[in-house]
């Protein structure tokens, strides 16, 4: 199995608690996102925990108008390798002015 196969494959998780939703999507593909929403009728949340570290090639635009996330958090490690999270995703997102976070600048993040 590639690591296209297993990011397919990525369990999504929406938590609503009182009349917040947040949804995690682990290393999500883009046409996973899709599907989930799609199925469960998902149109807003409050927290969004960006799938693949913020990868732009795991999350795009489509998915942040369809959900309109008020937060977004991105888990990476400091100084990583690949750049996460995506300068161009987090941009996407400021374009809609959703506040994000990142785990490798900001550290432990709580709600």
């Amino acid at each position: 199995m590639n690591e296209e196969d297993e990011n397919a494959a990525s369990i999504i998780t929406t938590l609503e608690y009182h009349d917040r939703v947040l949804l995690f999507l682990a290393d999500a593909t883009i046409e996973t996102t899709k599907s989930y929403l799609a199925l469960t009728n998902v149109s807003h949340v409050d927290v969004l925990k960006v799938a693949h570290h913020g990868s732009k090639n795991n999350t795009d635009e489509e998915i942040i108008k369809k959900i309109m996330p008020q937060y977004a958090i991105f888990s990476a490690g400091r100084n990583n390798l690949y750049n996460h999270p995506s300068p161009i995703l987090v941009e996407q997102f400021e374009t809609y002015q959703i506040p994000c976070f990142s785990t490798a600048t900001d550290g432990t993040i709580h709600f």
